[in-house]
C-alpha cells in the first residue's frame, strides 16, 4: 500500500478534530499544512503536541495497518524539526514509512 502525504495530512487532521474538541476555540489548531504545532506561533502546549503525536501514531494503525513511532522527545524541542507544521510531519511520517522495510517503524 502506497501512503503519501496528503494521505497523511487527512489522518493527522482526523486526530487535529480530536483535540480541538477538548481545546479552547482561541487554542484550537486550524487544518492546514501550514498550521504550527510546535514553535512560534504554535497554539498548542506541549500535552496536546504529546496527546496528537500519540493520536496519530494510533490512526496510523487503526486505519493505515501500520505502527509508525512518532512521538520522538528529542524533537520536542526542536521548533524546526519534523513538528513545526503539519505539512513537515506529514512528509517526515511518509518518510519513516518508505524507509522502512516491515510495519514497525
Amino acid at each position: 500500500m502506497t501512503i503519501n502525504t496528503e494521505d497523511i495530512e487527512r489522518l493527522i487532521y482526523s486526530c487535529v478534530d480530536e483535540i480541538n474538541n477538548n481545546l479552547p476555540i482561541d487554542r484550537q489548531l486550524s487544518k492546514t499544512p501550514q498550521a504550527i504545532l510546535l514553535g512560534e506561533g504554535g497554539v498548542l502546549d506541549s500535552l496536546s503536541l504529546i496527546t496528537l503525536l500519540v493520536s496519530v501514531e494510533e490512526a496510523l494503525k487503526m486505519h493505515k495497518g501500520v505502527s509508525c513511532f512518532v512521538l520522538d522527545e528529542e524533537q520536542m524541542t526542536n521548533p524546526d524539526g519534523h513538528y513545526h507544521t503539519i505539512r513537515r510531519l506529514s512528509e517526515w511520517i511518509v518518510a519513516k514509512l518508505g524507509n522502512s522495510s516491515s510495519n514497525g517503524v
